[in-house]
Order: structure tokens, then sequence, then C-alpha cells
């Protein structure tokens, strides 16, 4: 449903959300499956300073590089979280 949602509402609206903002930057740890999937939803229409502000995605702000083992070992616990249901 985001993803059709025209880019300047959405950035006036959920990019422009403290709460959504703090999320971005939440430590791979604390996250969990569902947030990884959401921000891959969401990286074609982050800007790029909160795509790169997003530490489930690669700081790069290239998509495919999510398969660097570097970044790989972030999302380990995110998804560590979601497999063991805490």
């Amino acid at each position: 449903m985001v993803i059709q949602v025209p880019l300047d509402a959405f950035e006036a609206s959920v990019c422009a959300a403290p709460l959504f903002q703090e999320w971005l930057q939440r430590e791979p740890e604390s996250q969990n499956a569902d947030g990884l999937l959401l921000a891959l939803k969401l990286h074609e229409k982050l800007p790029a300073m909160m795509r790169h502000s997003c530490l489930l995605l690669p700081s790069s702000g290239i998509l495919q590089d999510i398969f660097e083992p570097s970044h790989l070992n972030r999302l380990v616990p995110c998804l560590m979280v979601g497999m063991l249901g805490t």
C-alpha cells in the first residue's frame, strides 16, 4: 500500500514522523524480520539521507549490497529474533 502513495505525500507524512525516523536508526538487534521487509519495500521511496541512516539497509545505498557478507552479518540478529519468536 505504501508503494502506491505518491512520493511527495510519503515524504511529507511518513518520513516527517519522528518515530519513523527513530525506527529507521534503531540497531538491527532491536529489529525483526518484519522491520527488514518494510525497510526493503520502502528503499526506493526513502530520501537518500534516510536510506543511509537505516541500519537495516546497506550503507552504500545500493540495495544489492544487502547480500555482501559484512551486511548479512549485521542482519543475523534481526532475523534470529523472528525465528526464535521473541
